[in-house]
């Protein structure tokens, strides 16, 4: 499964665990304007709010037209526990994961 998310100002969702769970196999972030952008990633338990507390990366500067993977690790979503980001300027960058129910 593929879901893509544009990040805003604000917090914005990019995945979420579903009844079934769900592995996260890859997330990229890719800054589509000419002009850097910085994003803060969260993972939030279920009925969470993004705070200091489940930030993943925090500040994390992704140069214009460019790509960031977010490494190896895989997260494992339970039911209503999402991630996702906010970002400086909103709109630069957009966000694809690739996931599996299971």
């Amino acid at each position: 499964m593929i879901k893509n998310a544009s990040i805003a100002q604000e917090f914005t969702p990019i995945i979420s665990g579903s009844s079934a769970g769900s592995a996260n196999v890859g997330l990229y972030f890719c800054n589509v304007s000419p002009s850097p952008e910085t994003i803060t990633l969260y993972a939030l338990p279920s009925g969470e709010a993004p705070s200091s507390d489940n930030t993943i990366i925090k500040n994390l500067p992704i140069h214009s037209e460019d790509t960031f993977y977010f490494g190896e690790e895989k997260f494992i979503l339970g039911e209503g526990e999402i991630i996702g980001a906010s970002s400086l300027i909103g709109g630069r960058v957009t966000a694809t994961a690739t996931s599996i129910d299971i």
